[in-house]
């Protein structure tokens, strides 16, 4: 014996799912007709939204090569990964700032671990932490303490410092999560949807 799936055309959108030996309660989901969260019954069931793209990572200063930049959303999570390089501001005693994440972040704070070093990540690789500020990500110059210890004063890592005398070869690869208060579901800065 199978399932049954029905597709009911009244007002709502009623999809009805019946079970089987592994199924032993009828579920409906309700689609609003406008879009938007999926209604269960009986209650305490979810649905929980999928979206994936790509996002072009911009640097506060001058301008990079983007090797990749990816992104993944799973209900208010998303994932933003990228691999940068060729920056061509290599004097700037300015904090390295990237923007153009493809969904706001929430109230929550978010922190990551940005890998930093040369092509190959040969002589000089080291990772800092990734600091998501609004809709900024700040390189900081340590990795995150997860020990419980109050942290210092936030320390950024500038342009000068990290690019410097390998200014062609320097890369910054990252994976970062945070948590978006967005619902309409539409990327920002550009970000496509594949």
């Amino acid at each position: 014996m199978s399932s049954e799936l029905k597709l009911a055309g009244a007002a709502g959108g009623n999809i009805i799912l019946q079970g089987d030996d592994v199924i032993t309660t009828d579920q409906t989901f309700t689609f609003p007709d406008t879009g938007g969260e999926v209604v269960t019954a009986p209650a305490g069931g979810s649905v929980v939204g999928y979206q994936q793209g790509t996002w072009t990572p911009t640097p506060s200063l001058g301008t990079i090569s983007t090797v990749v930049a990816d992104w993944l959303r799973i209900g208010n999570s998303v994932t933003i990964s990228a691999n940068l390089r060729g920056f061509s501001n290599t004097t700037s005693s300015s904090q390295i700032e990237i923007t153009g994440i493809p969904y706001p972040r929430g109230a929550m704070f978010a922190i990551g671990t940005i890998r930093t070093g040369y092509l190959n990540f040969g002589e000089g690789s080291s990772p800092h932490s990734a600091i998501v500020s609004g809709g900024i990500i700040r390189v900081g110059k340590s990795t995150p303490s997860l020990s419980g210890v109050t942290a210092p004063a936030a320390d950024y890592l500038d342009y000068v410092n990290f690019i410097s005398a390998q200014a062609s070869n320097s890369q910054l690869v990252f994976v970062i999560t945070y948590f978006t208060d967005d619902t309409t579901w539409t990327p920002i800065n550009g970000a496509t949807v594949s």
